[in-house]
């Protein structure tokens, strides 16, 4: 499948959601909102932030390419978040 075949394909199932619906980042478990769809970018707003957060299409199509293009696997260490630092 072609990354514009996927990123149409996430696009829909986006838009598709609930407007209230709430969503949560795999690793962290940190909840969050889409607020917006658009052709080259996706914006989120996370439940405990005060910004808007942009993903561009052009994040995901480099990570799609590198994927693609690895023959012996691909490795995810470097997607892993950052430990929490503690707030005083």
């Amino acid at each position: 499948m072609s990354f514009s075949m996927t990123w149409n394909n996430l696009l829909d199932n986006v838009e598709e959601l609930p407007s209230d619906a709430t969503l949560l980042t795999p690793l962290s478990r940190k909840p969050f909102r889409v607020t917006d769809t658009q052709e080259h970018r996706i914006l989120i707003k996370f439940r405990d932030g005060d910004g808007t957060v942009t993903l561009q299409r052009e994040q995901f199509e480099t990570l799609f390419q590198r994927v693609e293009d690895s023959r012996q696997g691909f490795d995810l260490t470097g997607f892993l978040p950052m430990p929490n630092h503690t707030r005083q």
